[in-house]
């Protein structure tokens, strides 16, 4: 079954995603608001979005709104895949309303969200809709896994009871008051990966209005097929380059993207001396992108991943407490990523390795056949020219189902929609110095089969020593690119005048 919905694992190359599909076409998903929950920006986003998630996996999609929107009916009809049975029964999705049948409710106001089996009212705050972006994204994977339970599919999945959270200080209740122009703007940084995650905190950033830049959107890559289901910016695939063509999407709106259409070592070496980067949000799928993108020796750096149903965003320095690189430190031998890598494509660890250290990371013909002939890829097979990095990444933004043959992957957009979320609120907080106090101090780490945790953990410093930010050199660089000591040495001064 060829289904742009499922892939089956590459580890196994079994799988039968039949109960999966079936599981989510037997089920009509009905999107419902008031007419007076249709009409404000906040509202449309949170419509928008659901829709936008809901489409790429339910073909059966119902908009009863009270007023129809036609855009929404385009986006349906853009999105939905097709069907491989009919419906035989409702689950309906209400927005800013109790459920009118089986269902779930959700509500957001500003950083605020809710979603619950009832309806769980927030009070009316200004500032970015962000609040609308995470509950129609909780919506989706809350229907998503009971629909697919229900269908006797084996997914590790919590039903939720119910909850009201944030996204300024994560608590579980509503935020703080702020003044409703807080978080409107971004400042200059640096967008490191324009795949699933960092698309969406462009796309999220789009819907909400915000403005401001230069963002530098850095990546080397094209849209496949196949993105259309697992990116929520996408609604068709485009032959243009990644950053190309988000820059041009937002060419008029007040957020200003420089594309960079190179890699990250790529992008620093087009500077004759190293730039003073204030922010980078990172979310490269590999080891190696993340080591690169440390490298960076921004001021702060934001990190985001995605796995199935599972999503963190973590903030970090570098010359105190850990960097963006010291979680993936590895003290095994380095080989040992290239060893999963090979297993997973059919190709020999000294194979990877003569690509990845020789070729540049990219597939001979022979490569290709050996993979094709291997029957571990289903759809388009490998081709030569490819590049290891996004055979390796045909596995993000999807969640593993495991049925008798083996696991299949599903897509799961929702997680890449909330994952770019978070990054996309990080950084809004790092550029409005009134939003400093809300920062996130570590880790926040968000399970979408279950419910928003109440805290957030602390981020460990690699203590092999062989991490970016242990290196002497790298040190003096990042104080004397962000004149760290300049900086020490004026707050010490300004607090003894105070005494």
């Amino acid at each position: 079954m060829d289904d742009p919905r499922v892939e089956l694992s590459t580890l196994t190359g079994g799988g039968d995603p039949t109960p999966i599909l079936n599981a989510l076409d037997s089920v009509e998903l009905v999107v419902e608001a008031p007419p007076e929950r249709t009409r404000t920006r906040e509202n449309q986003v949170a419509l928008y979005n659901l829709v936008s998630s809901a489409a790429r996996l339910f073909p059966h999609l119902s908009l009863e709104l009270g007023e129809q929107i036609a855009e929404l009916e385009r986006l349906r009809g853009d999105l939905a895949p097709s069907a491989t049975t009919e419906p035989t029964q409702r689950f309906h999705l209400a927005w800013g309303m109790a459920p009118s049948g089986t269902g779930l409710a959700g509500d957001a106001s500003g950083w605020s969200y809710s979603v619950g089996s009832d309806h769980r009212p927030l009070a009316r705050r200004g500032g970015p809709a962000l609040g609308a972006i995470a509950a129609s994204s909780f919506l989706v994977a809350q229907a998503f896994g009971r629909v697919l339970v229900q269908g006797c599919v084996n997914l590790a999945f919590h039903p939720t009871s119910g909850f009201t959270a944030n996204l300024l200080d994560y608590r579980l209740a509503e935020a703080p008051a702020l003044a409703a122009d807080c978080g409107m703007r971004l400042g200059p940084l640096a967008l490191l990966g324009a795949g699933s995650v960092g698309s969406s905190a462009v796309y999220a950033a789009l819907l909400l209005g915000i403005a401001g830049g230069p963002v530098d959107l850095v990546d080397p890559d094209g849209f496949r097929e196949r993105n259309t289901l697992r990116y929520p910016i996408l609604r068709a695939v485009s032959t243009d380059p990644k950053v190309t063509w988000l820059a041009e999407l937002a060419h008029a709106s007040a957020l200003d993207l420089v594309p960079h259409e190179k890699d990250v070592q790529g992008f620093l070496e087009q500077f004759a001396e190293p730039p003073v980067v204030a922010l980078t949000l990172v979310s490269v799928d590999t080891p190696e992108g993340r080591r690169d993108a440390t490298d960076v020796l921004a001021r702060t750096t934001l990190n985001a991943g995605v796995g199935g149903m599972q999503l963190h965003v973590a903030r970090h320095g570098f010359v105190d407490g850990a960097c963006a690189y010291c979680q993936y430190v590895d003290e095994k031998p380095s080989l040992s990523g290239s060893q999963v890598l090979a297993n997973m494509i059919d190709l020999s660890v000294e194979r990877v390795i003569a690509i990845q250290q020789l070729e540049g990371g990219v597939v001979s013909d022979a490569d290709a056949a050996q993979m094709a002939a291997s029957g571990l890829f289903q759809g388009q097979p490998p081709r030569a020219g490819e590049r290891l990095a996004d055979l390796q990444r045909r596995i993000y933004a999807q969640a593993a189902v495991a049925t008798e043959g083996g696991p299949v992957l599903i897509s799961t957009p929702f997680v890449s929609a909330m994952a770019g979320l978070l990054l996309l609120a990080e950084a809004l907080k790092e550029s409005d110095e009134r939003l400093h106090p809300y920062r996130l101090a570590g880790r926040y780490d968000l399970d979408m089969s279950g419910e928003p945790p109440p805290f957030t953990q602390a981020t460990v410093r690699d203590p092999s020593g062989r991490c970016l930010c242990h290196s002497p050199f790298r040190r003096r660089a990042y104080r004397r690119l962000h004149d760290i000591d300049f900086i020490e040495l004026m707050r010490t001064w300004t607090f003894s005048a105070r005494r």
